[in-house]
């Protein structure tokens, strides 16, 4: 990022995301930790050594179960959000999916899940889990930022992504200024401006930057 971009966007940037996560999930961990000892040495048959093999493939690969949600007084919707809060991310998954499986049409649901998803490393969940928020309500602010979030400043760059990343921030500031919501469109300027930076596009990136801190 080029230098006057990257300070005018650091001023504002810190507030304007939700949290991450400061730590490897606990579910990364119980899954490592699984595999940890050394498997015993089997004889078997070719076949039968391979099917066990591709067997401890699977699990290795497979995502942890996730634990029951309480829905609390406030139901699932509302736990799943106090758990992201408290980056409890399994539990926000658990209890946004229970929330979008009882209401599928959702887009709260689908949003909150999107975000634990991101949390938890699962991106290619978290970008089908934004594009079913946004299927449902393309102008949906928590779920255009999100997205934005996604493919601008978590997943490997591209151009495609950034490009992708750069429509979702301008759709969603675009949302806010006609709400007059100057903290979230201001929000959604920090992503564009960091979009446009990395597409080469700086001028347009300085005046975003410069619109977020206006």
């Amino acid at each position: 990022m080029r230098p006057l971009v990257a300070a005018l966007v650091l001023v504002v940037f810190a507030g304007c995301t939700r949290a991450a996560p400061q730590s490897p999930s606990d579910a990364a961990e119980r899954q490592g930790s699984a595999f940890a000892e050394p498997l015993p040495a089997l004889e078997t048959e070719p076949e039968q050594a391979k099917r066990l093999g591709q067997q401890g493939s699977d699990e290795r690969s497979s995502p942890p179960l996730l634990p029951l949600c309480d829905p609390g007084e406030g139901g699932y919707l509302e736990s799943a959000r106090l758990s992201y809060d408290a980056m409890r991310y399994l539990d926000a998954l658990a209890c946004s999916s229970q929330a979008a499986g009882a209401a599928p049409d959702d887009v709260d649901a689908h949003a909150e899940r999107a975000w634990a998803l991101v949390s938890l490393g699962r991106l290619e969940d978290a970008r089908t889990a934004f594009a079913r928020a946004l299927a449902i309500a393309p102008d949906h602010s928590d779920a255009l930022q999100g997205a934005a979030d996604l493919y601008i400043n978590v997943l490997s760059y591209s151009r495609e992504f950034a490009e992708l990343g750069l429509a979702y921030a301008e759709r969603g500031r675009a949302a806010a200024r006609q709400l007059r919501d100057a903290a979230r469109a201001a929000r959604f300027a920090v992503l564009a401006a960091t979009a446009l930076n990395d597409l080469g596009r700086s001028q347009e990136a300085v005046r975003r930057a410069e619109e977020a801190i206006a």
